[in-house]
């Protein structure tokens, strides 16, 4: 039996938004030794979000590790500044840990393409709210205290979404 692992570190991303399991699985593929560097001259990113939405129904991501010790804030992939905020999401449904993983970069799925269409496409869930009627369910830490300490961390001031 074959299990499909994403484990990256969250980012913002000057195109996608936001970098966690689902693009780093749907960017990984195909190898830069299989169709040569830099992957951006491939076409990919023309319709970027339309690709990494589309590379989610073809891979299963069975369990999606986003570390967010560090996480990158400002202009990623590259020029951003990395905070150690000392969390570490861990989900079974990608959408749902990447959902979680925008909210703490300050985005709601919505704002997040790749992830929206995903959503609708039924794909996972991406649906969170801060109380416990949340059809994610978060354990370990509430998701507005997650948040908080986030951003804490990151812009010396906890603040959160809601």
């Amino acid at each position: 039996m074959t299990f499909l692992i994403s484990f990256t570190q969250l980012k913002i991303h000057e195109e996608a938004t936001i970098s966690a399991s689902i693009k780093n699985i749907a960017m990984g593929w195909p190898t830069g030794e299989e169709q040569g560097y830099p992957k951006k001259n491939l076409g990919i990113h023309k319709d970027l979000h339309g690709f990494i939405s589309a590379m989610l129904e073809k891979f299963t991501i069975d369990l999606s590790i986003v570390s967010a010790s560090p996480a990158m804030v400002g202009t990623g992939p590259h020029k951003g500044i990395g905070n150690h905020t000392g969390l570490v999401l861990c989900g079974t449904d990608p959408i749902a840990t990447d959902t979680v993983a925008a909210r703490l970069l300050g985005f709601k799925p919505q704002a997040i393409n790749y992830l929206y269409k995903s959503i609708n496409k039924g794909l996972g869930c991406g649906e969170v709210t801060t109380d416990s009627s949340s059809p994610i369910k978060i354990l370990g830490m509430r998701l507005i205290d997650a948040e908080k300490h986030f951003n804490k961390c990151a812009y010396g001031k906890d603040f959160s979404i809601d």
